[in-house]
This record gives C-alpha cells, sequence and structure tokens, in this order.
C-alpha cells in the first residue's frame, strides 16, 4: 500500500459502497494501515452509503487503538451514521467495553438519541451487557431514559430480554418498577408477555405493582392473563 501511495495513488479512492481505504482499515483493524493513511492525509469525514466513518466502523468492531486515533480528529465525536447513531450507540449496541470507556474518558455525550429515540443506555440493555450498562449508569447516564418510540426505559428492556443479573443491576441503581410504556405495561408486564418466569417472579419480589389502574388496560392484559 506504501508503495502505491508514493505513487500517488488516490488516497480517498472509494469503492462500490463508497467505502475508502481509510474506512476498510479502520473496519478491519489494521492499526499500521490506518496511522500510513492518516499520514497520506486521508479524510477522517469520508462515509460510506450509510454514512458511516472509519471512526464509527472502529468503534462498532471494537479496535480501541485506531478509535483512540480517530477520535483525536476535530468534529468527528459527534459524527452520525445514517441511523443517527455515534460511535459511542455503536460500540454499546456491540458490547464493546473497552471502546465505550475510553469514549466516556473523552466527554462523549451519554443522552444522545439516534433516529429511532435510543440513547447508548438503551442500546447496552437490548445487547444485555451487564458491564457497560454498568459503566454507563456509573458515568451519569439516565437509568429512566424513555425510548421515542414506546417510551420504554432500560428497565423494560431488561424485561424483554428476562435478563436477570441486567434486572438486578438496573433494579440496585433505582430503577422505577411503576415505569410505564405507552402501552401501558411495567417491565412486570413485559417480562411476563414474554414468558420470563424467574424475572417475574424478581420484580415481584422487589415489590412491582402486580395491577395496572383501572381503565389503562383491561383485565386480560394483567400480568397474570399475559403469563
Amino acid at each position: 500500500m506504501e508503495l502505491l501511495l508514493n505513487e500517488k495513488a488516490n488516497v480517498n479512492a472509494a469503492g462500490s459502497d463508497r467505502r475508502t481505504p481509510l474506512i476498510c482499515a479502520a473496519a478491519l483493524g489494521q492499526l499500521l494501515a490506518t496511522q500510513l493513511l492518516l499520514k497520506k492525509k486521508a479524510s477522517t469525514r469520508s462515509v460510506d452509503d450509510a454514512a458511516m466513518t472509519a471512526l464509527h466502523w472502529a468503534a462498532y468492531n471494537g479496535h480501541t487503538e485506531i478509535v483512540d486515533i480517530l477520535s483525536q480528529k476535530k468534529g468527528l465525536l459527534a459524527r452520525t451514521n445514517i441511523a443517527g447513531r455515534t460511535a459511542l450507540h455503536l460500540a454499546a449496541m456491540k458490547s464493546q467495553f473497552a471502546v465505550v470507556e475510553l469514549l466516556l474518558r473523552k466527554s462523549m455525550p451519554l443522552e444522545n438519541r439516534c433516529l429511532s429515540g435510543l440513547t447508548p443506555l438503551h442500546y447496552a440493555c437490548m445487547a444485555d451487557n451487564c458491564e457497560v450498562t454498568k459503566l454507563l449508569l456509573i458515568s451519569g447516564a439516565n437509568i429512566e431514559a424513555q425510548a421515542d418510540s414506546d417510551q420504554r426505559r432500560p428497565v423494560h428492556l431488561a424485561a424483554v430480554r428476562g435478563s436477570m443479573a441486567l434486572l438486578n443491576l438496573l433494579c440496585d441503581k433505582g430503577a422505577s418498577l411503576d415505569a410505564r410504556d405507552t402501552a401501558g405495561d411495567r417491565a412486570l408486564c413485559v417480562a411476563s408477555r414474554y414468558g420470563h418466569a424467574a424475572a417475574v417472579q424478581n420484580l415481584l419480589d422487589r415489590g412491582s405493582p402486580v395491577c395496572l389502574p383501572y381503565g389503562v388496560r383491561s383485565e386480560e392484559d394483567s400480568p397474570l392473563c399475559l403469563a
């Protein structure tokens, strides 16, 4: 590659998916190639057909050293892809703990929402990753953040998966068991709907209300009937 670059090859040439050499190198974790391309003034702002930068791909695939290098480039941390996701969203989605930790040290905003209205904490819970979830919470993420589409909070997402460890973490951190989504469901109702008996028992043991107020949903939609 160095020979080609020395022969004046286009350092920002893009393929059919609009991926440049730098995007490819970052996505594959090729540190030396990334460093060489940056030395040759490769554009860090180039995006592929999903509006993913080299930083996005490095974060998504867990290439911490490359994320560290690229995140020093002005303006990259705030960039979003076609779905409105930042590098932190992508790292949380893929349970890339080291990358999440690095981005948080660089003061990456915790409450940015993607186009689906989800924060990095939502993605960590959807991935059922207690370590990343705990890290985000310790860093100040809002445990009661509501998704824009259905108003589900992290505890609802943990209930969807029936994850005991994640539910315990969120409850121990003070997550509200009385919070309801747009359908009127508490986490208990969600866990029951998905057939997670152990999670239902756990939530009951923690004092979750059993019945919804009259008029919010029918009796057929009580946790007992949903199970």
